[in-house]
């Protein structure tokens, strides 16, 4: 629970917690106050394109690349393997990123990470027909397990704080899921299926619609660009000194 029981030295982790030592609040006043939390809501908004975003590229490029025929292709047959790479390279950068660039700020890690975002639904667009779109959806990977990492993983830490991060973490990766959900009603609608599936032209609807998101998830990364936490401690205001009592003589 603390840095000093795994052998370091304790220090201030300025999360929302800090300087709380009272007792843990009822469970329904902690998710009341998550879903008032400007930014819980708006990392919750950002999370639900992430979720979107990152099962509308896991779960329809190999479909995709089996009924095009872009097999055999090597991102297709390690699709497991570079997913794996992809999302712990999307962390680690994500991390780093935030703390030598940004000063442990989140937002704008996920905002740079969304313009990787668009830039990759639009890449999508020329490469349907040819095998090089498995890179491009890599790398959208790479990105949106950054941002999904970064937020679901870490700012629900810091707004959460130590006390309620779990709960924090649950609100923000229910709208994850979410996300996902609504991805696979729309797709599962607009995809094509049988014959109509085996032109790769006639999947131009899959990145189209992954632009939408990702500019939605960039606008609101840049809402919470300068967001922090802010810690139950305050700081110490000196007292002026007392004017002077005039003694007489």
């Amino acid at each position: 629970d603390t840095p000093g029981e795994a052998g370091h030295g304790d220090f201030d982790l300025g999360d929302a917690s800090s300087g709380d030592d009272g007792p843990r609040q009822p469970l329904l006043q902690v998710v009341k106050m998550m879903l008032t939390n400007p930014a819980i809501m708006i990392i919750a908004a950002i999370e639900f394109c992430s979720g979107y975003l990152r099962n509308g590229i896991l779960q329809w490029y190999k479909p995709f690349a089996k009924e095009t025929h872009r097999l055999p292709a090597f991102v297709h047959d390690h699709w497991g393997m570079l997913n794996c790479v992809a999302g712990i390279l999307g962390g680690v950068t994500a991390g780093m990123i935030s703390d030598r660039l940004f000063g442990s700020r989140r937002g704008p890690v996920a905002a740079v990470l969304y313009v990787l975002m668009v830039v990759g639904a639009l890449a999508m667009y020329p490469t349907l027909g040819n095998k090089g779109i498995g890179w491009v959806v890599v790398v959208m990977t790479l990105a949106i397990i950054g941002v999904h990492g970064m937020l679901s993983g870490t700012a629900s830490a810091d707004f959460g704080g130590k006390k309620n991060a779990g709960i924090a973490t649950g609100i923000i990766d229910g709208f994850v899921y979410l996300g996902s959900a609504t991805q696979a009603m729309v797709y599962g609608q607009v995809l094509p299926k049988g014959d109509d599936a085996k032109t790769a032209e006639n999947w131009r609807i899959w990145p189209i619609l992954m632009v939408p998101f990702s500019l939605v998830g960039l606008v609101l990364a840049t809402f919470v660009w300068n967001a922090r936490p802010k810690a139950h401690t305050q700081p110490v205001v000196p007292l002026p000194p007392p004017p002077p009592i005039d003694v007489p003589e």
